[in-house]
């Protein structure tokens, strides 16, 4: 979650889902089955997040490559990137995004952790 969160902050030009081209700014604010993926300029490269079975993927190089941000022994069953004020300005609306995770830790029901994360991150950069 750190590294999605500083992503996000310290990003810009969030797009919702892996519609092509990741490069523009796309809102998403349904939490619809396609709102698992979010491209976030960052640093001058775009980096991916994406749910890929039950494991969250992270991709510095625009979606070419990814590799694995959870442990295998984390197990995620639902992942939703609600995006808002991607518009240019003058929108009058910072940017946002919001992450909703769910899932648990170890393998047998009896010693399974549950749990739920949700946050909301906003783009440092003052956007308005």
């Amino acid at each position: 979650m750190e590294d999605i969160a500083r992503t996000v902050r310290f990003g810009s030009d969030y797009h919702c889902t892996l519609e092509l081209p990741l490069t523009n700014t796309r809102s998403c604010n349904t939490g619809a089955p396609t709102d698992t993926a979010l491209a976030v300029n960052f640093q001058g490269r775009t980096v991916v997040y994406k749910l890929e079975g039950t494991a969250i993927k992270i991709s510095d190089n625009g979606g070419s490559t990814y590799r694995n941000l959870t442990d295998p022994n984390v197990i995620v069953e639902y992942l939703r990137f609600y995006v808002l004020g991607t518009d240019k300005p003058p929108d009058a609306a910072q940017p946002y995004v919001m992450v909703v995770i769910k899932g648990h830790m170890g393998n047998k029901p009896t010693t399974q952790s549950e749990f739920t994360i949700e946050t909301l991150l906003t783009q440092r950069r003052l956007d308005i």
